[in-house]
């Protein structure tokens, strides 16, 4: 070996170029044998490091594929049923539907080789330079279920559906008008991202120097106590709870006649505190606890739906008025 075989070897190492490393003595070889000339030698070198890297990137494609096997159209048994579209299928092998961004659906009873096709059209897809996932109904849900319980499931359902464009070169003047108006959208939502995480700090922080015990209550978070706190302001310009309840828009209006005695739909009040409230209400149902059973006791009372959650958000009302009367307490206590 030489020194300029070793400063060559050197070079190469310090570019990551060891796919032209593995060949370097055959090409060497080669070359001192007169069988490749300068740029000869120059181009089988890059070609080396070229398949190299297409090989890693496929291996690599091919094991975050998850497949459960390595299966080909060309190994399906098209013999297993008489009643299989074997042209349609035998059709697939030619990637048209992967290079026009097409769907396939694959249905049909259990056993025919619907997992097989959908694992070779994943392989063909990964040969071809695409990134696949290769995920069955059941694993997914289960996968997602573990997220609410280590609290990753927003992480989970991000690298489900995050697609994969680094890849993806625009060829025309029209793409890469597309490609630069996705860039601008991408810096909007992101600054927009910042602002709602700044917004919700901010929230965080008015929220602990009001010294508020709101978000104890079920359903209600930093963003929804945040809004009541400001619509609501002084809570002592409310003298009764009834009265909250009307500025609310959850008190239900008297509409008795004669011996009739029914209400109807408040209509006015404060629609924000209104909406704040019935998110509460809605979140409490579906969630189970005091709430959920104070709503369908009103059901079983022959309330419909609609009468059992503004009741539900009449006594909402209430116990928002209650906790905003005690916050003032506790803080004039302090005080003192």
């Amino acid at each position: 070996m030489t020194v300029m075989d070793t400063a060559l070897r050197e070079s190469l190492k310090a570019l990551r170029l060891s796919g032209m490393l593995e060949t370097l003595d055959a090409r060497l070889a080669q070359a001192h044998g007169g069988e490749l000339g300068h740029l000869d030698f120059l181009q089988v070198l890059c070609q080396d490091e070229i398949t190299r890297r297409e090989t890693v990137a496929f291996q690599r494609r091919l094991q975050r594929a998850k497949f459960e096997q390595q299966v080909t159209l060309e190994e399906f048994d098209f013999t297993a049923s008489s009643k299989l579209p074997a042209a349609q299928i035998r059709d697939l092998g030619a990637p048209r539907w992967l290079h026009a961004g097409e769907s396939v659906i694959l249905f049909g009873p259990v056993g025919v080789g619907k997992t097989h096709i959908a694992q070779a059209l994943g392989h063909l897809a990964v040969r071809q330079g695409a990134h696949v996932r290769f995920a069955k109904t059941s694993r997914i849900l289960a996968d997602l279920a573990g997220g609410h319980a280590d609290r990753m499931w927003q992480k989970r359902i991000r690298e489900l559906v995050r697609p994969d464009v680094k890849g993806i070169r625009p060829s025309t003047a029209t793409d890469c008008c597309r490609r630069d108006l996705a860039r601008d959208l991408l810096a909007d939502l992101r600054r927009i991202d910042r602002q709602v995480r700044d917004n919700e700090a901010q929230m965080r922080d008015a929220l602990a120097a009001a010294r508020t015990v709101l978000t104890a209550l079920p359903g209600l978070g930093t963003v929804l106590a945040a809004k009541l706190l400001g619509h609501v302001g002084d809570v002592t310009r409310f003298p009764t709870e009834h009265h909250f309840a009307s500025y609310t828009g959850t008190a239900p209006l008297d509409a008795s006649s004669g011996k009739n005695t029914r209400h109807r739909l408040n209509t006015g009040g404060n629609q924000a505190l209104n909406s704040v409230l019935h998110i509460i209400a809605v979140c409490q149902i579906r969630d189970g606890g005091r709430g959920q059973d104070y709503y369908l006791r009103k059901i079983t009372e022959g309330k419909t739906p609609a009468e059992a959650r503004r009741a539900l958000k009449r006594r909402l009302s209430n116990v928002v008025y209650r906790t905003l009367k005690r916050d003032r307490h506790m803080s004039f206590a302090e005080a003192a």
